[in-house]
């Protein structure tokens, strides 16, 4: 770049585009690891609940539903988890061996142990942990989508 007014002038204008790129590539790798981070989070609840990837401006999401949403990501009965050992957010929602018990169920588990469900007797669901594999997927390839998305 020589020192002219011209070059200056020119210089400004391609760092705007990169500006204008990178804003736009950054919305977009937000976008693809959202949708992508949900996929995952799908494939782990295999059906028990729903993920939901959204991003506005930069800000993405990724939201699990259904009605027991919060059993498919942490378990139930003895194999319950800790949302606070896997987010560093815990749900609004108490979530502890026999909390579904208690709050929604029949209280059988709380009062004995073990519920009974579908002619079938349970001490435990395992957690699909669809939002923690989700979050590991987006820590684990956002430079990598990064990379493929941005164009300086």
């Amino acid at each position: 770049m020589s020192l002219s007014v011209a070059s200056i002038e020119r210089a400004i204008d391609r760092l705007i585009r990169i500006q204008e790129n990178l804003q736009q590539g950054l919305e977009d790798t937000v976008d693809i690891l959202c949708q992508e981070g949900a996929g995952i989070a799908n494939d782990s609840y295999q059906g028990m609940a729903v993920a939901i990837g959204a991003s506005d401006q930069g800000v993405g999401t990724i939201t699990s539903t259904g009605e027991v949403n919060l059993i498919a990501e942490f378990g139930a009965g003895d194999d319950t988890v800790d949302p606070t050992s896997l987010f560093s957010h815990a749900p609004a929602t108490d979530v502890f061996p026999g909390a579904y018990s208690l709050e929604v169920g029949s209280g059988e588990y709380w009062e004995k142990g073990k519920w009974h469900f579908g002619g079938r007797e349970y001490t435990t669901v395992p957690p699909r942990m669809g939002l923690w594999n989700a979050k590991n997927y987006v820590i684990e390839h956002s430079s990598e989508v990064a990379r493929e998305v941005i164009k300086l």
